[in-house]
C-alpha cells in the first residue's frame, strides 16, 4: 500500500491516494452488484474491479487504476459503500419488510452526518460510469472522458428521493441510477455543524435551482464565478431575477458549475438578515434578504428557516467579500485549469511510475490541439508551457531507473528517446542504421531529453530512488512549471476558456487530487445503486 498521506485520528497511515491504493477493493454495505449483471450493463467488469479502470499499455500489459474508489474507514480501507435507492418504487429488504425507496439512503445519510431525524439532509452526488473500465491511454482520455475522471454529471441531494440538477429538470429530481451509479459527498465546514450547514445548502439550492438554465455548449462555456466577488454578485442579482443571468447564455451554468456555485453560497451566506448586511450593507443587505425569503417560499412552498454560522469568508481573513477577486480565495476549491486537467488525467492513469516516462510525455503532448482550441493560445505558447514540465517527468523517470551507472544512464536516454519518438508518430523503422527521422518529431523528442542530458553526470553518480521517491522529487520541481501553465491567459476571455469545474471536482478534493480550502472537508459517503442492480448480501 502506498502510504505517505496525513495521519487519521486513530494514527493509522492512510493511502496517498485511493487511485494508488494496492490492497484489495473492499467493499461495503447490505446490497453487492447484481453478479449477472456485470457482463452486460457494466461490460465486463469483474466484481472486485468494479469502479476501477484497466489501462492497457501498447505493449500488451495492463494495470489499474481506482479511479472511483474512495477511503472507507479511518483504518485506510479502500473500495466503494453501497447503499440502494429505488425511484417510483418501494425497496424489499433482507428481512422481508418493506420500505419507501428512499428510507434506506436517508437513514444511513443521517447517521453518517451526525443529524436528527428532523434535520435537514444536502450533499452532493457525483454520477459515473463503471461501464468505461478498460481501454488505451488515448481512448480513455478522449472517448472514455476520463479527463473528468469518468464522472460526467453532479447534482444535490436533498432527501426524500429528490435531487436536484441542471438543467431543472435532468433526472426527473430523481436518482435516475440504473447503470449509472453516484458517490454522495458531505461537504463540512470547520465549525459548523453539519445540520446547519445542511440547512444552509438547502436553501441556497432550492433558490439558485429555480430556472436554472445549460449552457449551450458546456464543453466551451466561459466558467466566471472563479473568484468570491463574482459568486456573491451572481447569488445577489439571480434573487433579483437580473435580466442578464436568463438572457445571456454565457451566464448559463452548467450541472457541475451550477452546483459549485450553490457550495460557494452554501459556504458563504448565512441566511440571516444580519449576514445578509455584512456581505451587500444595511440596506441592501435587508431588502435582499427579505427578496430572498420571497424567493425560497416560491420555490419549495415552506418558510425558509435562517441559519447563523461564522461563514467561510470570515474563517479566511477576508474583509470585504464583495471585492475579493482573487481566483480560489474564499472559495471551497479553487476553479481548475486546463494545466490541471492534464495534470489529473497523467496522475491518475498515465504516471511515469506506471506507464514510463515516454508514455506519459506523449500523452501530455496528445492535449495540444485541446489546450489550443479551448484557450485560443498557439502551439508554441502550449510547447513552451509543456517542455519544462516533460523534460522533469524523464529526468525524475531516470532517477528511479538509470541512476548511479552512467552506461544505464545512456542506454535508457536512447531507448526512452525511441519510445517517444514512435508514441509521438515516428515510424519504428526511421530508427534502423539506414533510416532517416522525421526531422520534426526528432526536434521535438531532442527538445524533452535537454533535462536529463544536462544532469547526465549528476544522475551517474547518485544512487537511485524508488519510484514513489521520484514521484514526490518531481512534484516539488515541477510547481513553479504548473504554476506556470495554470496562469497562461486565454486569448479571448469572453469566449475561450479559462476555467473549469468538472464534475469530478468534489471527488479529487475528497482523494486528495485536488485541494480544497483548508477550512472545507470533501467526503465520499457511500456509492447509490439502484436496487434492481444489486442483490441483498
Amino acid at each position: 500500500m502506498l502510504t505517505g498521506g496525513p495521519l487519521s485520528p486513530t494514527g493509522a497511515a492512510v493511502p496517498l491516494f485511493p487511485q494508488r491504493f494496492t490492497g484489495p477493493a473492499k467493499f461495503e454495505g447490505e446490497i453487492s452488484i447484481d453478479p449477472s449483471l456485470l457482463a452486460g450493463k457494466f461490460r465486463g467488469v469483474s466484481a472486485d474491479k468494479f469502479g476501477t479502470t484497466t489501462v492497457e499499455l501498447p505493449t500488451g500489459g495492463t494495470y489499474n487504476v481506482r479511479d472511483m474508489h474512495y477511503v472507507l474507514n479511518d483504518q485506510g480501507d479502500v473500495g466503494m459503500r453501497f447503499v440502494p435507492v429505488a425511484d417510483h418504487q418501494d425497496i424489499t429488504l433482507k428481512d422481508g419488510t418493506t420500505v419507501p425507496g428512499h428510507q434506506v439512503m436517508d437513514n444511513f445519510l443521517r447517521k453518517a452526518m451526525g443529524l436528527q431525524a428532523n434535520e435537514r439532509l444536502f450533499s452532493l452526488i457525483a454520477y459515473m460510469h463503471p461501464e468505461e473500465n478498460k481501454g488505451g491511454l488515448k481512448e480513455l482520455a478522449t472517448t472514455f472522458l476520463k479527463t473528468e475522471g469518468g464522472q460526467t454529471h453532479l447534482g444535490a441531494y436533498i432527501g426524500n428521493g429528490r435531487t436536484t440538477n441542471s438543467p431543472e429538470g435532468y433526472h426527473n429530481n430523481v436518482w435516475k441510477v440504473d447503470g449509472y451509479p453516484a458517490n454522495v459527498l458531505m461537504v463540512s465546514l470547520d465549525g459548523v455543524p453539519q445540520a446547519t450547514l445542511n440547512e444552509n445548502g438547502f436553501i441556497a439550492d432550492a433558490v439558485l435551482n429555480k430556472g436554472v438554465q445549460f449552457p449551450p455548449d458546456y464543453k466551451k462555456d466561459v466558467y466566471r464565478t472563479v473568484d468570491l466577488a463574482t459568486t456573491l454578485q451572481f447569488y445577489h442579482d439571480w434573487i433579483r431575477d437580473a435580466a442578464y443571468l436568463k438572457n445571456d447564455s454565457t451566464w448559463h451554468t452548467y450541472c457541475a458549475e451550477h452546483k459549485t456555485i450553490v457550495t460557494n453560497v452554501m459556504l458563504n451566506v448565512p441566511h440571516n438578515e444580519k449576514a445578509f448586511k455584512e456581505i451587500w450593507g444595511d440596506t441592501d443587505g435587508a431588502q435582499l434578504f427579505a427578496e430572498c425569503k420571497a424567493k425560497f417560499k416560491a420555490a419549495t412552498g415552506e418558510e425558509m428557516k435562517e441559519t447563523d454560522f461564522e461563514p467561510l469568508w470570515k474563517k479566511d481573513g477576508i474583509t470585504n467579500p464583495t471585492q475579493e477577486k482573487k481566483v480560489g480565495k474564499g472559495l471551497a476549491w479553487a476553479p481548475e485549469t486546463t494545466a490541471d486537467l492534464v495534470c489529473d488525467f497523467v496522475e491518475s492513469y498515465a504516471s511515469f511510475r506506471d506507464v514510463g516516462s515516454a508514455a506519459t510525455a506523449s500523452i501530455v503532448f496528445g492535449f495540444k490541439d485541446t489546450a489550443v482550441d479551448r484557450m485560443g493560445i498557439t502551439e508554441q505558447a502550449f510547447f513552451e508551457l509543456a517542455l519544462p514540465i516533460v523534460n522533469r517527468i524523464i529526468v525524475a523517470d531516470a532517477m528511479c531507473s538509470a541512476a548511479g551507472n552512467a552506461a544505464m544512464l545512456e542506454g535508457f536516454i536512447k531507448k526512452t528517446q525511441g519510445t517517444l519518438y514512435v508514441a509521438l508518430g515516428g515510424n519504428v523503422q526511421d530508427l534502423a542504421p539506414t533510416g532517416t527521422p522525421n526531422p520534426a518529431i526528432m526536434g521535438l523528442v531532442e527538445k524533452c531529453f535537454v533535462g536529463v542530458k544536462a544532469q547526465a553526470a549528476a544522475l551517474a553518480q547518485q544512487q537511485s530512488v524508488s519510484k514513489d521517491d521520484a514521484w514526490r522529487w518531481l512534484q516539488a520541481e515541477m510547481r513553479p512549471d504548473l504554476e506556470k501553465a495554470r496562469e497562461q491567459a486565454v486569448a479571448n476571455p469572453n469566449s475561450d476558456v479559462q476555467f473549469y469545474s468538472p464534475p469530478a471536482a468534489p471527488y479529487r478534493v475528497a482523494t486528495g487530487i485536488h485541494e480544497s480550502n483548508k477550512f472545507v472537508h470533501v467526503k465520499v459517503l457511500c456509492t447509490a445503486i439502484d436496487i434492481n442492480n444489486a442483490k441483498f448480501n
